[in-house]
């Protein structure tokens, strides 16, 4: 016990998720990711929101593969004016944390260590007079494979609405907050809430179409803390992913907050 008598709370309460938000209750973990996609296409959709670069889609790995992260910018090195260490968290193939961080060497690859199915986390730790990577930062299979998850130029973090739940966890999901940006006519896109099983097979439980006319739109979809949206187990995937759009070159983006509980302490 902390003295404070947060341990004591009860689960589903606003009290314990405001607690739980802040750090304040062991085994309880506070989980924020997010993306945009700057350009979804009508036929290229589904798309996931991220800065597509390779493919529409982020594949979920089944094996746990050796990756690699470089620059396209000579600035992002350990002397240079960009990002200079990044801190990165992936799961291994046992779906069990790793977190490491990684000084850059530019357009050089530099190798992660472990092996990884899932990147959870990438955030710039240090940098140059730039305040920040100046090149996008790619995550990739080693030997200049595939990419697997990418930290735009300027951004400093991952930019995925993607998250998968670590072996020994489950993830209550209670706030998802969605935009879309529109070139001044009347468009809409389709948001689409996916969980996917450690086998691949797919749920596609919420469809949200949100619509626009030259402005950007947000829909905030909460419960207090009281009744989490979705609740996911240990190796689940999820993400908010574009189902459709009306118009070529969408600009869509989605941020969602959760809690990661330790399931030795909450079953």
């Amino acid at each position: 016990m902390d003295g404070g008598g947060f341990d004591q709370l009860q689960r589903g309460t606003s009290e314990f998720f405001c607690a739980a938000v802040l750090g304040k209750i062991p085994g309880v973990r506070r989980v924020v990711f997010s993306g945009y996609n700057p350009s979804v296409n009508t036929a290229t959709t589904p798309e996931d929101i991220f800065p597509a670069v390779e493919t529409p889609i982020i594949p979920r790995q089944t094996v746990a593969e050796s990756w690699e992260i470089l620059s396209n910018s000579a600035n992002d090195t350990a002397a240079g004016t960009g990002a200079q260490t990044v801190s990165i968290t992936t799961l291994n193939g046992s779906y069990a944390e790793v977190t490491q961080t990684v000084t850059l060497n530019g357009l050089t690859a530099v190798p992660l260590t472990s092996t990884h199915i899932a990147t959870n986390s990438a955030v710039v730790v240090t940098a140059g007079s730039s305040g920040n990577n100046v090149g996008l930062l790619t995550i990739r299979v080693a030997g200049g494979g595939a990419g697997r998850a990418y930290i735009s130029a300027g951004d400093g973090i991952l930019n995925q609405c993607k998250y998968t739940v670590p072996a020994g966890y489950s993830l209550d999901l209670y706030s998802a907050l969605m935009g879309l940006t529109t070139s001044g006519a009347s468009q809409n896109a389709r948001f689409v809430f996916v969980s996917t099983n450690p086998a691949g097979r797919q749920i596609n439980a919420v469809r949200i179409p949100l619509l626009a006319n030259g402005s950007s739109l947000y829909r905030h979809e909460i419960a207090g803390g009281l009744v989490p949206y979705n609740t996911l187990p240990a190796k689940y995937e999820t993400s908010i992913r574009i189902g459709s759009v009306s118009q070529n070159g969408t600009q869509v983006e989605a941020s969602v907050l959760g809690l990661l509980y330790d399931i030795t302490l909450f079953p």
